[in-house]
């Protein structure tokens, strides 16, 4: 298994992790979002991959909102 599919792995478990902490209310978990979505983007134009680096680019702003627009109860 080479390095990229590593940080691939990786990083998709880190996206899982984010979706685990918004689910339990934690607001850190667009933070994560944030991170593995810039990841992705780099992932995703390096393996040519150009709508759907796109993709990740939307995700990453929708997380910033999201961040931005979360309230503490």
């Amino acid at each position: 298994m080479d390095i990229f599919t590593i940080i691939t792995w990786l990083n998709t478990l880190f996206s899982i992790y984010g979706n685990f902490l918004v689910i339990n209310k934690r607001k850190e978990g667009f933070i994560v979002w944030i991170i593995s979505n810039i990841l992705w983007v780099c992932i995703d134009f390096k393996m040519g991959l150009d709508a759907q680096a796109m993709l990740f680019i939307v995700y990453t702003f929708i997380s910033i909102y999201g961040y931005t627009k979360w309230k503490e109860n």
